[in-house]
């Protein structure tokens, strides 16, 4: 076995970390879909009241 040494793992990272701040958000919008069956599969079920 024989390790490797990774060249451009800081552009890597750099990338990643832009990725992430994209995804970060403290609002969603949630809006309730018009098919109720649908809603059998959904994890926010519960919530949304349905």
């Amino acid at each position: 076995m024989k390790l490797l040494e990774e060249v451009v793992l800081d552009e890597k990272l750099e990338l990643l970390y832009s990725y992430l701040d994209e995804l970060h958000t403290k609002s969603v919008n949630f809006l309730k879909c018009e098919e109720k069956p649908t809603c059998l599969y959904c994890n926010y079920k519960t919530i949304c009241d349905r």
